[in-house]
């Protein structure tokens, strides 16, 4: 079932380059903007966008000094810039990996190919690129919060640049290293814990023998969007039922302790999906059903629960 990340993440640019308009609409524009820096605003209209303060952005912002300068002033600034992005090292990023709605990888597609986190976008050549460029994948993750990483930290910073420019808020960057750092830091931090495999593992490896598969709430926008996990999906509630005694209309009531004989009677067609209220139990029910030996589609839907989950358009058709 993996089969459903890849479908639902992959997207190539080719036959996608959209002309670039921006800095045609009005006649201020044209001689400040950047191409491959993107300035979305109408520059002279009422609706501009908030981003550096609202004002037009010039070329000379975009490229050469400037950019490397206010790179290392957002790294000083430790967020408090408005102009920059949340500037964050590898080990901060390998500890927060489960955290974000998206983890957009703008390294090249061979090199993503190579290695990446299964539950990743790759938006190769968005630090230089115009960002309406990239609106099939990314137009829907305006509000969401999102980690930007490359293979060095270069290639995040200027993605992370033409994001903020383009209305997109919540972005943190990965500075002083890129995805091969984080994959290391990950591997080892939970290799080394006794409770492996850790969340951001299986974030990073997807379902495997120990690992079951993530499924983030901000991934989930209609109720098809979980039934087309398999074509027979059972939602598994892990949280106790004199804590919670609300439940989503068919699912079954499964605590860690009764998850071995609970999979132990299932077939291996059966796809499963726990949730709980935030996302940990669910996660070690999820893996409590891979120590039990179950081989089948195992998810856990994290970040969110019950809560988030109850209000999912079809939710109850499930």
């Amino acid at each position: 079932m993996m089969f459903f990340y890849f479908g639902l993440f992959i997207f190539s640019l080719t036959g996608a380059v959209m002309s670039d308009d921006f800095c045609k609409v009005s006649p201020i524009c044209q001689d400040t903007c950047d191409r491959t820096c993107t300035n979305p605003c109408g520059c002279d209209g009422d609706d501009a966008t908030v981003a550096y303060g609202g004002s037009c952005i010039s070329a000379d912002e975009c490229q050469g000094d400037a950019l490397l300068n206010l790179r290392q002033l957002c790294i000083d600034s430790e967020g408090d810039d408005h102009r920059c992005p949340n500037m964050i090292k590898v080990v901060k990023a390998a500890e927060d990996f489960a955290t974000y709605d998206f983890r957009i990888d703008v390294r090249s597609a061979e090199e993503w190919v190579e290695g990446h986190s299964v539950v990743s976008l790759n938006a190769a050549g968005l630090a230089g690129s115009p960002v309406n460029r990239y609106m099939k994948l990314l137009d829907n993750l305006r509000n969401n919060r999102l980690l930007v990483y490359c293979a060095g930290g270069v290639r995040a910073w200027g993605a992370s640049v033409n994001l903020l420019k383009f209305g997109f808020r919540d972005i943190t960057t990965v500075y002083d290293g890129g995805f091969r750092h984080l994959e290391a830091e990950i591997i080892k931090t939970s290799e080394g814990s006794e409770s492996h495999p850790s969340k951001a593992y299986c974030y990073l490896k997807g379902s495997s023998a120990i690992c079951p598969q993530p499924l983030t709430i901000s991934h989930i926008r209609t109720a098809e969007d979980i039934r087309r996990l398999g074509s027979h999906v059972v939602l598994l509630d892990a949280r106790p039922a004199d804590r919670f005694p609300e439940t989503l209309p068919n699912a079954t009531r499964v605590t860690i302790p009764e998850v071995k004989e609970y999979v132990g009677r299932l077939g291996p067609r059966v796809t499963v999906v726990f949730f709980c209220q935030k996302g940990v139990l669910s996660f070690l029910a999820a893996k409590e059903a891979r120590v039990a030996g179950f081989t089948g589609p195992l998810y856990w839907i994290d970040n969110a629960g019950y809560p988030e989950l109850i209000h999912i358009p079809g939710i109850e058709l499930i």
